[in-house]
């Protein structure tokens, strides 16, 4: 992992560090002709969404929300270029609903609420639990 401190031993660092490999194991043998479109895009987005979160754990409190916003972000560009990559047949359905079911696993972005949001509101990570980090 990035670091050995606790802090990225969570389930958020662990899910997001095997989605990395996941996703770089597969962006690599796309075509030449989109490895430097939609490869790249996908990769610059999960490396910065773990980039983000990591961000995220060093600061405390309410300063910890713009990394998250932009974590949240990269997320959901996540899911259009995933979307985006099996409508172009660059990733077969199933490596498609593989990547689709990390995107959305809760341990990826917990529900928690930040201040000043509406509970349910969305995929919208935050820190009202730093320790979930």
């Amino acid at each position: 992992m990035a670091s050995a401190s606790g802090t990225q031993q969570s389930p958020i660092f662990i899910k997001t560090y095997e989605m990395m490999v996941w996703l770089l194991g597969r962006t690599g043998k796309f075509p030449k002709s989109q490895r430097f479109l939609m490869a790249k895009r996908m990769e610059n987005a999960v490396l910065d969404l773990y980039e983000r979160l990591t961000e995220a754990a060093r600061r405390p409190g309410a300063k910890a929300l713009p990394s998250l916003d932009a974590a949240d972000d990269h997320l959901a560009n996540l899911k259009v270029y995933n979307r985006l990559c099996k409508d172009l047949r660059l990733l077969a359905f199933n490596q498609y609903e593989h990547l689709a079911g990390m995107l959305v696993d809760r341990k990826l972005h917990p529900c928690f609420t930040p201040p000043g949001r509406v509970s349910g509101t969305g995929n919208r990570l935050s820190t009202t639990s730093e320790s979930s980090l």
